[in-house]
């Protein structure tokens, strides 16, 4: 205001007109400025940043396998998180070591020019038939040569870490620790009803 007066003619308050046009010059100044102050144009003040969590580095997750959270609780973190919130989500169960008890669905040998090739895609259920969900891994067959005989539905304690989620109901393990048939499960000579992996359901 002191230096729109001071720059301002002296002759234009002589009369009425020249004091409403200095009046209206003066009240779009004022709410030029009190805009500029609004959006923060001419504020020093620095805007909080939005508190998100980030995913733990893998180095500072647990080393040890744990049956929690499973892996429907997994998905069901996943699936109920907002929308901006949900890739957040899944970014902090990833690198988690996992014990878990699962059904066998069905196990398919991964492509390969190799005959030879014992590389297999097994895909179990978590959670009850009514609410199962999918978890699956790839794994050397010879290595374990007890899932030859494998049967559908049946029980086994899988360790591995939570690679990725390929789909809203699936989780994807990789570096297999431990597969081994459940403790109630446990047979040496598996019955006359066992299959042959070739027979079991395939995938896809």
């Amino acid at each position: 205001m002191e230096w729109l007066a001071r720059n301002l003619p002296h002759d234009l308050f002589r009369d009425k007109e020249s004091i409403l046009w200095a009046a209206g010059v003066a009240l779009l100044v004022a709410i030029a400025a009190f805009v500029w102050e609004i959006c923060g144009f001419g504020s020093a003040r620095k805007q909080e940043p939005v508190a998100f969590f980030s995913p733990a580095p893998e180095e500072e997750l647990p080393r040890e396998y744990s049956p929690s959270p499973t892996a429907s609780e997994i998905l069901a973190a996943i699936d109920h998180a907002e929308p901006e919130l949900k890739d957040l989500v899944r970014k902090d169960y990833l690198g988690r070591r996992v014990r878990w008890k699962l059904r066998l669905s069905s196990m398919c040998k991964l492509p390969s020019g190799n005959e030879a090739c014992s590389l297999y895609s097994m895909f179990m259920l978590s959670g009850t038939q009514l609410k199962a969900v999918s978890v699956c891994f790839d794994i050397d067959i010879h290595a374990h040569p007890f899932l030859k005989t494998a049967r559908v539905h049946e029980r086994f304690t899988v360790e591995g870490i939570i690679q990725d989620f390929p789909l809203a109901d699936v989780v994807r393990l990789r570096d297999i620790h431990t597969i081994q048939k459940a403790s109630s499960e446990r047979s040496v000579n598996p019955p006359a009803s066992s299959a042959h992996t070739d027979s079991l359901p395939r995938a896809g």
